[in-house]
């Protein structure tokens, strides 16, 4: 028989529920099975509807349908489990499952005190906390925006040194100070350029274009050697400073030749890229000289301020080249621009983060970064699309809501500043990173549980550095979201946080830190098996893994790190540091670093502008200033 809707009585109305009628009954079924009174209301246009919100109850009507088949089912299926169970037995299984229930199911005694729920039962572990977090949420509603916003609130002790340095030295130089850059002589006048500009682009296209694809190098190199003067062309110059940049073994330049050859091709690069962004018909050219640049400018030289002007007038030109020229360029023209497009707001969030403090990647959600990684241009290979697609799938985890709302607290931290984290932004974290990995493609998971404390062991079967970059990622934000988390937060009588809730988290925090440090160490480790010019990969890794370790010599000292990881830690430092450019080491003993961050007095930029290359200089005294400080803070706990 079929059912059909007739009208709202009173006591079925204050349930929330409505009266269905078999045809020819006189009552509604279900107030016969509850025994309520079913007394109908005359049908009128507003009958059952308070705010006059039709829409409204037939909406409650249908998630009501929904509940009732979705119980009819969870029946079924349970006198399913029943019968398939012999007779005799269903007796000891009705009691075992009631046991088993209340075994997994663990009950918490709640109050309210000054209009906030307090949580007033023992939590024993991280799992009962995960459960309370989610029962809490679904069924105290509409109290869960205030169990949403209890937290923890942490002081503020000391900046890092390996991550917060070169922000806040350029944050605290004195007002109207001017960067007196090392004057550097210029090279002779007799020096082949033509020949030193051969081997140069010759070796950014074999060892880094091949895999990055920033350039299409039939296209390109048809072009260089057409030119009869490869000083008229800045792309060709930037080129060769993006080479003159990296560590290529393979150049026998001392650090002061590199800069000579770099400042010769820089400065008649950028009196031509001024000109060029003035010029409509050579904005894609101008794009890509910029991007070429912030390598040189931000890293070598350390010119936050010149790279930021640099790539917002080249940003503002994309925004043109997309409105104007999108439908007139050619497919090469066309990928070129998305993918220097792309780097260039990369840096320019870089140079925020330098300059700012700022950690905010969540508009790059809206490049067509992915479309950039599908778009491969002929003669490309697979390394250049898993580059792409690492690239986008960065974003998606850096960019995201989570990422982006937490950082704000992190970033504070880093600097040494008070800072708060959410209880619900604290427990997301498992489950946020884990379901980010399970999205990448096969060629990315190179495991099933990427937080598993055994994890590290999967590192020496890769043997591509860009397939380790996301598993990298994911431990680098591990390691700089749980160490935040190690020392205790600040509580008073009124807070709602228990004391179960604190250890339980901060055990967890300790676990996921030791994990990602060693998982880190092993990477930096793999990394220089894999591709030893992959040095800047290694200094990143480097930077994270030396603020977690120091995190965990300063503010726990009852946490032991594991020997082996420490003694592989240093004989990486030992590797990485035979790379940097020579003469560019400064000892502890004469670094001002660390005094500097504690008292923002006696900036050290002085002292780097003195080298050729300041920046790689800069990055020799934060690494030494962490491992000084690691190797106190190691000897005093093993007094």
């Amino acid at each position: 028989m079929s059912q059909h809707i007739f009208s709202i009585p009173a006591d079925c109305r204050s349930r929330r529920r409505k009266c269905t009628w078999e045809k020819g009954e006189k009552k509604c079924e279900r107030c016969f099975q509850t025994g309520a009174i079913c007394i109908p209301y005359e049908k009128s246009d507003t009958a059952g509807v308070l705010d006059g919100n039709k829409q409204l109850l037939e909406w409650w009507d249908r998630t009501s349908q929904l509940e009732d088949v979705l119980n009819s089912a969870q029946e079924f299926v349970h006198e399913t489990s029943r019968a398939l169970i012999p007779k005799h037995d269903q007796h000891h299984y009705g009691e075992k499952e009631q046991r088993q229930q209340q075994q997994q199911e663990p009950q918490w005694t709640l109050s309210v005190v000054n209009g906030r729920v307090r949580l007033e039962s023992n939590i024993r572990d991280y799992e009962e906390l995960l459960k309370y977090h989610q029962a809490s949420i679904r069924y105290l509603s509409p109290l869960a925006g205030l169990l949403q916003r209890e937290s923890f609130r942490f002081e503020g002790i000391s900046a890092s040194v390996a991550i917060a340095s070169t922000s806040l030295i350029f944050r605290h130089l004195p007002p109207h100070t001017i960067q007196r850059p090392l004057a550097i002589p210029l090279p002779s006048c007799t020096f082949n350029y033509r020949q030193e500009m051969d081997q140069l682009i010759r070796l950014y296209m074999d060892r880094y274009n091949v895999c990055v694809g920033i350039l299409h190098e039939r296209t390109f190199m048809n072009y260089y050697h057409r030119l009869k003067d490869p000083l008229t062309s800045p792309v060709a110059m930037g080129i060769c400073i993006d080479a003159i940049a990296y560590f290529y073994p393979q150049l026998k330049y001392t650090p002061l030749e590199k800069r000579q050859l770099a400042e010769y091709f820089y400065g008649r690069c950028r009196d031509m890229l001024l000109d060029m962004y003035e010029d409509p018909s050579r904005r894609l050219e101008a794009v890509m000289t910029t991007s070429f640049l912030m390598q040189y400018l931000q890293d070598v030289l350390m010119q936050y301020a010149e790279a930021r002007r640099l790539v917002t007038v080249a940003l503002l030109i994309c925004k043109d080249l997309e409105i104007e020229m999108y439908d007139k360029m050619t497919d090469i023209e066309l990928v070129m621009y998305r993918r220097h497009y792309v780097t260039l707001l990369w840096w320019e969030r870089i140079i925020d983060i330098f300059l700012e403090g700022k950690f905010n990647f969540s508009d790059m959600k809206f490049v067509d970064i992915k479309r950039s990684a599908t778009d491969l241009l002929d003669g490309e290979t697979d390394s250049i699309r898993q580059y792409l697609t690492m690239w986008h799938v960065t974003v998606r985890l850096i960019g995201g809501p989570y990422v982006t709302t937490i950082m704000k607290q992190i970033s504070l931290a880093v600097l040494g500043q008070p800072y708060e984290l959410s209880l619900d932004m604290i427990l997301q974290f498992e489950t946020i990173l884990r379901e980010w990995w399970k999205s990448l493609p096969g060629y990315f998971q190179i495991c099933e549980d990427p937080l598993s404390p055994s994890i590290y062991q999967v590192v020496d079967t890769v043997t591509s550095s860009i397939v380790l970059m996301p598993f990298a990622l994911l431990h680098s934000i591990s390691a700089l979201i749980q160490s935040t988390l190690l020392k205790p937060p600040i509580t008073s009588r009124d807070d709602t946080v228990t004391d179960d809730m604190i250890r339980i988290i901060q055990e967890k925090a300790v676990a996921h830190t030791l994990t990602s440090i060693k998982v880190l160490v092993h990477i930096i480790k793999r990394n220089l098996e894999i591709d030893v010019e992959a040095i800047p990969l290694s200094i990143g890794y480097m930077m994270g893994t030396l603020h977690a370790v120091c995190s965990v010599v300063d503010n726990s000292a009852d946490i032991q790190l594991p020997p082996d990881v420490l003694d592989l830690l240093f004989r990486c430092f030992t590797q990485i540091s035979a790379s940097f450019p020579s003469g560019h080491m400064i000892d502890p003993s004469t670094s001002s670093l660390e005094s500097f961050l504690a008292t923002f007095k006696g900036n050290p930029i002085d002292l780097y502008q003195k080298f050729p290359m300041p920046g790689y200089a800069m990055v020799s005294d934060v690494f030494f200033t962490c491992f000084n400080r690691l190797e106190r803070g190691v000897l005093h706990l093993a007094l």
